[in-house]
């Protein structure tokens, strides 16, 4: 019940406008960026009925522009709180005693630069399934813009 009133507060704070601000900044501050997705659009679709979400999902430029906007201004930025078990829990060699409560702050994770080459640069490409080498080394079953576990947003994909 704790997990479903949580996802329902943080599902309840403007999650859409978070995610449609920081993309309209960066496409903003990003003029390669703008113009590369401004020109897959409009080759690649030539009416809007076109743009179903099977075509849509289709684009990997667009796909990973919008990973990127997850991971620079995640919807959720603040912190993933769990409780570990009756058991406790071992955390990189680490015991953590039972019933104890563990966070990790989104925002911090999505910009160290342990889990991300240059993290704060706008770098869609680094989502791609080939990527350039210098992304090869980036964590990215770090980014949980949404959450994760029961609190994980039902509509993310």
């Amino acid at each position: 019940m704790e997990a479903m009133v949580m996802a329902l507060i943080i599902a309840r704070s403007d999650t859409t406008a978070t995610l449609l601000t920081g993309s309209v900044y960066l496409l903003l501050k990003n003029s390669i960026i703008l113009r590369r997705l401004t020109l897959m659009l409009r080759t690649q679709f030539h009416s809007s009925s076109e743009m179903t979400l099977l075509a849509l999902q289709r684009q990997e430029y667009l796909n990973a522009f919008l990973k990127e906007i997850l991971r620079l201004y995640p919807p959720a930025p603040g912190n993933l709180f769990r409780r570990t078990e009756k058991e406790g829990h071992v955390v990189m060699g680490e015991i953590i005693p039972p019933d104890t409560c563990l966070t990790m702050h989104l925002w911090a994770a999505h910009r160290s630069s342990l889990n991300f080459h240059a993290p704060d640069d706008m770098a869609p490409e680094r989502w791609f399934k080939t990527r350039p080498a210098e992304f090869e080394g980036d964590y990215r079953a770090t980014m949980k813009p949404f959450s994760m576990g029961p609190q994980d947003c039902p509509g993310r994909e």
